[in-house]
């Protein structure tokens, strides 16, 4: 894990089954998209609802360019950098995040 925030964000995705402990989420799903990945640009535009995106600032989950690319091709976007580097955004600055998080709620 590279931080606690990731350590705790995976112990609370464990299930405990009477198979042993599972992820609430599918592996195989997960897996099949790293594997297939395939472009869902085009996808972005049809979008009809508001939209609040959010990333952590120096996380290279999405590149500067994509996240560009997508803020132009949602048509009612709000985006936001989070300060915290965590993918976790939700949680690495939780004040930032909500604060973020009302002023999209005001505005829809």
């Amino acid at each position: 894990m590279d931080s606690d925030l990731s350590y705790q964000y995976f112990m609370n995705s464990l299930v405990e089954t009477v198979e042993g402990y599972q992820m609430m989420f599918s592996s195989q799903a997960m897996a099949a998209g790293i594997a297939y990945d395939v472009s869902w640009f085009h996808l972005l535009p049809g979008i009809k609802c508001p939209v609040l995106l959010i990333r952590a600032k120096g996380n290279d989950a999405i590149s500067d360019e994509d996240f560009g690319k997508m803020q132009s091709l949602i048509p009612n976007c709000l985006a936001h950098e989070v300060s915290h580097p965590d993918h976790n955004v939700h949680l690495g600055n939780k004040e930032e995040f909500y604060g973020y998080f009302n002023e999209f709620l005001k505005k829809i």
